[in-house]
């Protein structure tokens, strides 16, 4: 009876993670169509995967293996064209996405992406919940990392510069920011967050901190100042700011081409 109960618990697993492998490449193909902004991995090809889903819902309906709690023929009629009914693809992504959750309610990479389409249509108290739901109870220290960093992203949007930096510092704190090259730019954001709270001795450290760290990154920070009109029009404003920031991190000025782009953000954690 154990083994055919820790049988079920995997056939729902497995069910999860084809809704939310399925969900997120409909999500990104939707809002990141260049698939920059990924959690883990690369989403997958969703005709492939929606066809592995139905035949793997197909064996264990013809098996009678799976979870009695678990409608498996509403979840074959999702993978068999029913989603098709629906046009967009972001809403398909929300709608499996939520199906993952409620297959498996603590799944945090679903409830990330699910948060991020919340971010996305400007839902920000429902996404703010969600992330803090992910960061307070999540297992998976990258997972509560990325929640970290969206929340950042969030409060800085909302002038909360204390808030964010709170957030980011855990993240720093945690060692994600070294072990995790996704966490990368961090300290370049809590260097940025503290020049906006005109705090240059902090600000200065922090940015300081990060070549020290990511010596051979020099140039990719650099390249992040150059696309930050913002963070040099606060650091112009304050006396003294640009002149101690030229003698303390020089190679922030070492960008020949920095190319177009835009400050790195804590949704660039999302990849």
């Amino acid at each position: 009876r154990l083994g055919e109960t820790l049988d079920a618990e995997e056939l729902a697993d497995k069910l999860a993670s084809v809704f939310y492998q399925v969900g997120k490449a409909y999500v990104l193909a939707e809002l990141d169509p260049g698939y920059r902004q990924r959690v883990f991995s690369a989403p997958v090809k969703i005709e492939p995967t929606r066809s592995e889903g139905r035949a793997f819902v197909d064996g264990v309906m013809a098996s009678g293996r799976g979870s009695p709690s678990i409608d498996w023929r509403r979840a074959r009629g999702l993978l068999n064209g029913k989603l098709e009914k629906i046009e967009s693809s972001l809403e398909k992504g929300k709608r499996l996405l939520a199906e993952c959750l409620a297959v498996t309610p603590d799944h945090e990479e679903a409830r990330i992406y699910l948060a991020y389409v919340a971010q996305h249509e400007g839902k920000t108290l429902r996404a703010v919940e969600e992330y803090r739901r992910v960061f307070q109870t999540g297992v998976n220290e990258t997972n509560r990392g990325h929640a970290a960093a969206q929340l950042a992203l969030i409060y800085a949007s909302q002038d909360e510069y204390k808030k964010a930096i709170a957030c980011l510092r855990w993240v720093t704190m945690t060692g994600l920011a070294e072990l995790e090259e996704r966490f990368f730019f961090v300290r370049f954001n809590i260097g940025m967050y503290y020049a906006h709270l005109r705090d240059a001795e902090r600000s200065l450290a922090a940015f300081r901190k990060l070549l020290d760290l990511h010596p051979k990154r020099a140039h990719e920070v650099a390249a992040f100042f150059a696309r930050s009109p913002r963070l040099r029009s606060q650091i112009a404003s304050q006396r003294g700011f640009p002149e101690r920031l030229l003698a303390t991190c020089p190679e922030l000025f070492d960008s020949p081409d920095a190319g177009p782009g835009r400050t790195p953000g804590a949704e660039e954690t999302l990849r």
